[in-house]
């Protein structure tokens, strides 16, 4: 019936013109009646004036009024697609419209009245690892409930609503019996407001009859309000007042007797095929009007700490009933910051170096370190080893470079001949150092600085040999070590004097 009357188009700034035009008609055919009145007063739960909505460039809602009487049900009908469900979600809170005002007992709709409301939506929106009382009591405590009253209320809906036991999880569920348990959640905290969003889809008729018989007993006795959408629309003659959409506009409202004698129809079913046939001959007549001007709502959401505790109790229940997901989220941490330690950031070792010495060439040497030596550079070469170097020698510094340059090495050392005389003339008699013998005794290092993490862990290795190396010669010859040393101490304050990469980069893996 619906999908048969669906607008073709939205053209822009039409519906708030053809809305006059049917109110208009609807004057003259029931002698000065009024179809739509809208007001915020006394006697109204919820009223909404001049709603605009628009998502990108679709207009959703066009200059919708509406009114919804305290103590009554009122039944939304309309095509899928033309607003129901966005403008209950304005009427809640949860979505704010562009324009207009929307009224819920004399407030504006917001977070100050989300206790008097019940809201079905038409997605369940349930954990579907939940049991059907598990899901009652998350929803009760998020709403603020006592536990005693959580129980009281759960044990009513769910004979009322003839829900499956206990012990089944929510997925496990049919289609309608999700419905029947995310009723059960609108209802539970007794609200003044009820919005339920096709309630009653797969329910059989025994069952539907028993949840209408319900909602009169709440609006008759409890002076509950209700607004219900449906796809049957003989079911909404059920209700005290029907409001009928198309195309985001509201075309009229009514109790169903009355607009079905107003139309000269048997059925709603004629009374809404009048009424979009008049707004199809209107949009075909009416010139484009002037757009409707749509500041930004804005609006604070308070953080609940009742709220905070239910959250905090139903995740702790769902991680019970998923351990593995629980192990996982716990152990893989651990695993993950592990593995990394073990992997990332130590101090490379076995790094091959090439090795020219012109002082001894390949001859066995003694590398015992002794003052006045003429072997010092075997000493020298010798603690390099110790730190974890392997040597490979050449006779040429070419072949040397060489294989820097081939990857065969990650660095060539080249010893020069008199090496030891002249590092003698350094540690003795250092102002009188001439050129050939401070060019002897120094030590010429080339490095592959393609990869620079080895480039710098081979320059401070061989900082530290040779300064380790060069004190114990001093030693050797009777003198002060410290006497040589860099006058400045140095003390770590955070940390460790020899860092590494692992210690710099765990905490962003731990916050990672």
């Amino acid at each position: 019936m619906f999908g048969d009357l669906l607008e073709n188009s939205t053209t822009e700034g039409v519906f708030s013109a053809l809305v006059n035009k049917v109110r208009d008609w609807s004057l003259q055919t029931n002698n000065g009646g009024n179809e739509i009145d809208v007001s915020h007063g006394v006697g109204s739960a919820v009223a909404v004036e001049g709603a605009f909505k628009r998502y990108g460039r679709v207009q959703v809602l066009h200059d919708l009024s509406m009114d919804v009487p305290k103590g009554s049900i009122y039944g939304l009908l309309g095509a899928s697609g033309c607003g129901k469900t966005t403008l209950l979600g304005c009427i809640v809170g949860i979505k704010r419209l562009d324009s207009g005002n929307v009224y819920v007992f004399g407030e504006r709709a917001g977070g100050r009245n989300e206790s008097r409301i019940g809201y079905m939506p038409q997605a369940t929106g349930l954990y579907g690892e939940f049991t059907v009382t598990e899901t009652l009591r998350f929803f009760g405590r998020v709403i603020g409930m006592d536990e005693a009253k959580i129980d009281e209320r759960s044990r009513y809906l769910v004979d009322l609503l003839a829900l499956p036991p206990h012990e089944g999880s929510v997925a496990n569920l049919s289609g309608g019996q999700q419905r029947r348990v995310s009723l059960a959640v609108a209802l539970l905290h007794e609200p003044e407001l009820l919005i339920l969003d096709e309630p009653t889809v797969g329910v059989d008729c025994t069952l539907r009859e028993l949840i209408w018989e319900h909602f009169k007993s709440l609006t008759g006795n409890g002076g509950v309000t209700i607004i219900i959408t449906t796809h049957y629309i003989e079911e909404a003659r059920q209700a005290n007042r029907v409001g009928i959409m198309r195309g985001g506009c509201l075309m009229a409202e009514s109790a169903p007797a009355v607009l079905m004698k107003r139309h000269q129809a048997e059925t709603l079913e004629r009374v809404f095929l009048a009424l979009s046939v008049e707004q199809n001959q209107a949009k075909r007549t009416v010139g484009i009007a002037a757009r409707a001007d749509r500041p930004k709502a804005t609006g604070r959401w308070p953080i609940e700490r009742g709220h905070m505790k239910a959250l905090v109790w139903k995740n702790a229940l769902w991680l019970r009933k998923n351990l593995t997901v629980l192990a996982v989220v716990t152990l893989l941490p651990v695993v993950m910051v592990s593995v990394f330690c073990l992997a990332i950031g130590h101090s490379p070792f076995d790094l091959t170096v090439a090795v020219v010495n012109q002082e001894v060439g390949f001859r066995n040497c003694n590398s015992t370190l002794v003052c006045g030596s003429e072997e010092a550079s075997c000493a020298f070469l010798g603690y390099l080893e110790e730190r974890g170097l392997v040597m490979r020698y050449f006779e040429s510094e070419g072949d040397a470079i060489a294989s820097v340059m081939k990857g065969e090495t990650y660095a060539s050392i080249v010893i020069r001949r008199n090496y030891s005389r002249g590092l003698h003339v350094r540690a003795y008699d250092w102002q009188g150092l001439s050129v050939s013998e401070l060019a002897g005794s120094s030590i010429d290092v080339f490095r592959d600085l393609s990869n620079k993490h080895l480039a710098i862990h081979l320059q401070i290795t061989l900082y530290q040999t040779f300064q380790q190396f060069f004190y114990d010669y001093i030693e050797s010859c009777g003198r002060r070590w410290e006497a040589m040393k860099v006058p400045v101490q140095w003390e770590a304050v955070y940390g460790s004097m020899n860092p590494n990469f692992t210690d710099f980069s765990i905490p962003g893996v731990l916050l990672s």
